[in-house]
């Protein structure tokens, strides 16, 4: 007996880091497929029940649900991209730091049925940092000045929406996938101003969970993630354009990130 329950044990503790395996190797974006997929089905539900309907049957009453779902958020993020080889060792620090910054925005949703819907996203990361430099020309001579970056990104697009509801209609689970365009904007300081930009197109993906404080206000979180590589830049140099260059494949400008945010919502 003794065995059999260590036989017993010893399997579970294999079905549990199986278990562990699979969920370290779930994505964001394998968890907001899986999502839409359950809308899918949902709408299939839906429409069963309205078929039993029409056929006499008892069914339980039909929710009303919030139709329009306008959205502010705010939170912090982190930029995904590595920092470039090419990069000083001094310089390091100072970079990493611009991978850590502030997220907001705004979204509005209109949903055709329940578990679906569609709408437009904005969202944007930003975030700042400085030092004092020392520049040495091709004559050698050198200067110091102020280095300054400021860094925002900032995605708008139309998105597909999801949502999950507790029978009591307190707590609910929003998954969305979007494609819009990303404008990066650098406008900073090398001894003297300077603005790098550059434009791409993106992709959204977010999951969420709201908290009904009454039936039309509600508060949550939610974790996204936006991609996508800049594969051309433009510099400006005290506002006249002086270049823009098409980067080469390794040397492209990765503007992926992700973050996590306090929401307000407005359901009517």
């Amino acid at each position: 007996m003794a065995i059999l329950g260590f036989r017993k044990l010893r399997t579970i503790n294999a079905l549990l880091n199986i278990c562990l395996l699979i969920i370290n190797h779930i994505t964001m974006k394998r968890i907001i497929t899986f999502i839409a997929a359950l809308a899918l089905m949902s709408g299939g539900v839906t429409s069963a029940q309205e078929q039993a309907r029409e056929q006499g049957q008892e069914q339980e009453p039909v929710r009303e649900y919030s139709k329009f779902r306008f959205g502010l958020e705010g939170g912090g993020g982190f930029r995904l991209g590595k920092i470039s080889n090419d990069v000083p060792d001094d310089f390091k620090s100072y970079t990493n730091k611009l991978r850590r910054g502030f997220v907001y925005g705004a979204d509005a949703t209109w949903f055709f049925k329940e578990f679906m819907g569609v709408g437009i996203r904005y969202k944007a990361f930003s975030a700042s940092n400085g030092a004092t430099v020392t520049v040495t020309d091709d004559y050698g001579q050198s200067t110091s000045g102020k280095m300054k970056d400021n860094i925002t990104i900032s995605f708008v697009g139309p998105m597909y929406c999801t949502r999950f509801s507790s029978r009591n209609g307190l707590h609910t689970f929003t998954a969305d996938i979007g494609v819009g365009y990303i404008d990066y904007r650098d406008k900073g300081i090398l001894i003297e101003k300077m603005k790098l930009s550059g434009y791409t197109l993106g992709l959204l993906y977010n999951i969420g969970y709201d908290y009904a404080l009454n039936k039309m206000w509600s508060i949550g979180v939610n974790l996204s993630s936006i991609e996508g590589t800049l594969t051309t830049l433009t510099l400006e140099q005290n506002g006249v354009k002086t270049s823009q260059t098409t980067l080469d494949k390794d040397k492209q400008e990765n503007i992926s990130h992700i973050d996590l945010s306090f929401t307000l919502k407005l359901n009517l």
